[in-house]
């Protein structure tokens, strides 16, 4: 077997050494800052779904708006006919405080 030259050793020496002295830092650097975004991401998510819920509670009831809306001519229509029956009374009353006696 062929002996190994000294200087490939230190090569490989200087090698391992900038992976031990940079690159394993810098990955755990960015690993750390990884965890952290994932982190704010997970804060404002659970926000939004609060936001989300409470938006929800607030407009549950929107939909009886429409049957509101649906049920209006029918009570525009009762109240014209209570407009008219109280005009149609208020005439047979002026009718007899002036004396008609009907």
């Amino acid at each position: 077997m062929e002996s190994v030259p000294s200087y490939v050793i230190v090569i490989w020496w200087i090698a391992l050494a900038l992976t031990a002295l940079v690159v394993l830092p810098l990955a755990v650097y960015l690993l750390n800052r990884t965890l952290t975004a994932a982190r704010r991401i997970e804060h404002n998510l659970n926000e939004a779904r609060r936001a989300a819920a409470g938006i929800q509670a607030n407009t549950r009831e929107a939909n009886q708006l429409n049957v509101t809306l649906e049920a209006a001519p029918a009570i525009v229509q009762s109240g014209a006919a209570i407009e008219s029956g109280s005009g149609e009374l208020t005439r047979t009353l002026a009718g007899r405080l002036d004396g008609d006696g009907r």
